[in-house]
Parts: C-alpha cells; sequence; structure tokens
C-alpha cells in the first residue's frame, strides 16, 4: 500500500514513555511498517509512524523536493518530543527514511535518542544515475527524459509485492533533489555518535548492499552493529525476513535502555 492508496496518514499507537519514530521511504508510506509496528506496540513502546510530506497524493507529488520533506518531518518530530515526557527515543529509518534519520539523530541534539536503526539506507545514488545527472545536468535530462518509470516493489515477498506494485512516475526534478539531499547528507553520517545498527540485504535491487558499507565507515560511533541479509530485496520491514528483524532490532533497543 503505497502512495497510490487511499487513506493514507500517520501511524500512532500509543504505548509507554519509550517512542519508536519509524520513518518510511521514497514514495512508501506508513504501511511499509505496518508488521513492524505492530511488533514493537505489542512491546508496550509507543509508536509514530509520519506520513512524509505529500506523500499521500500521486497528483501533488513532485511539487516538493527531498530536502522539504526532512524539514516539514523534523518540525514534527521536535514537536512531538518536546510535548510530551518521553524518556527512551528510537530512531528506525527505511531507505531514504533512513538517510533523514541520521540527520534526525544529529540534528536533533536530543539525549532521549538512544539508537538509529537504517533499513537499506541510501549513501548515494546507483553509479549510472549519477554518471548522467553529471554528464548531462537537469537542463537537458528534464527536456529528454523528464519522468522515470518504476512499476514493482522492490519485495520478495508475493503477496506484499503484489500489494505494492503498480506504476509511478519519479519526475527527473525530485531525482536531483534526491541526489542533493544524500550529498548533503554525508557530511551528517560522519556525525553520527548514537549506537547505530545498520541492516542491508545483498538481494537489493534499489539500493546497492555495498552502501552499507559506506555507513559502517563513516559512522563515528564505537558502537555500531551490521546485520547482513541473504533472501529480502528492498522494502525489509515487509519481506522475507522481517521477522529476524524484529527480533534484533528488539535485542538492539534493549541494550540501550
Amino acid at each position: 500500500m503505497n502512495i497510490e492508496n487511499n487513506g493514507q496518514k500517520d501511524i500512532f499507537i500509543e504505548g509507554d514513555s519509550r517512542l519508536v519514530i519509524l520513518i518510511h521511504g521514497f514514495m512508501g508510506s506508513p504501511y511499509n511498517f505496518r508488521f513492524m509496528a505492530k511488533h514493537f506496540a505489542e512491546l508496550g513502546y509507543t509508536i509514530w509512524v509520519p506520513l512524509l510530506m505529500e506523500h499521500n497524493s500521486l497528483e501533488r507529488f513532485g511539487d516538493s523536493i527531498p530536502i522539504e520533506w526532512y524539514e516539514d518531518l523534523k518540525n514534527r518530530v521536535q514537536k512531538e518530543i518536546s510535548e510530551k515526557n518521553y524518556e527512551i527515543i528510537h530512531i528506525v529509518g527505511l531507505s531514504l527514511g533512513g538517510a533523514f534519520a541520521t540527520r534526525l539523530s544529529v540534528e536533533l541534539k536530543s539525549s532521549k535518542i538512544k539508537t538509529l536503526t537504517l533499513l537499506a539506507a541510501p549513501y548515494k545514488l546507483k553509479t549510472v544515475q549519477q554518471f548522467l545527472l553529471h554528464m548531462f545536468g537537469y537542463s537537458l535530462l528534464n527536456r529528454l527524459y523528464p519522468y522515470r518509470r518504476r512499476k514493482e516493489s522492490d519485495i520478495k515477498h508475493q503477496l506484499q509485492r503484489t500489494i505494492n506494485s503498480r506504476e509511478k512516475r519519479v519526475s527527473i526534478r525530485l531525482i536531483f533533489g534526491l541526489s542533493y539531499f544524500l550529498k548533503e547528507n554525508r557530511d551528517f553520517i560522519k556525525k553520527i555518535d548514537k549506537p547505530t545498527f545498520i541492516i542491508h540485504s545483498k538481494g537489493d535491487n534499489t539500493v546497492p548492499f555495498s552502501q552499507s558499507n559506506y555507513f559502517f565507515r563513516k559512522i563515528v560511533s564505537k558502537t555500531k552493529y551490521k546485520l547482513t541479509l541473504t533472501k529480502s530485496f528492498h522494502i525489509l520491514p515487509l519481506d522475507v525476513e522481517r521477522d529476524l528483524i524484529f527480533y534484533r532490532v528488539e535485542r538492539f533497543f534493549m541494550m540501550f535502555e
């Protein structure tokens, strides 16, 4: 259930004073964290899966760019944690949501943020994408190839792939915006000092598995772990190894509470 589905909105499940913020990815939705939210809610956590700016409408999608989505998210998170008395905060990000999570963990400067978990987070665009942007530039690409088509979600699990599949168009403007955000984000990755758990699959067809190595090397935190998956594709919280992921993330949270 991505942004073409009706009724998309935040998922919020009231629990105790431990808050888990789950941030979905590019053209995703809170549905991507449906099962993970349920798992941690059953353990007593308060769960918040914010719907990213513009991700509730295909018609308006592309009116803004990723840095604007991030700033909107940051303002909402700041408001939430300032108005409520959470004692512990865990931030989890999927794909682009992982890039957002890295920057949030640095910019919020809150001692209540105990851990950062990155699920298939992108460090940079794929090599071929970077080459095209560099060689042709925005103006030419926007004239020749204004949209990139995406047909099927990168999920191995058959049922979840069917639910998430539908042709989508991604504008070149958004890809340039994404490239800019990821490039700028690399400076924040070097400042991460929270305990960090990096999870990625070798079968990921969207964000190359090798990018998890960049995160592991660049993050300055002395406490960092990595889980390598072999059966899943990209949208890990919906895919075939999700139960393993939930269990390992649960253990990770408990280490720092």
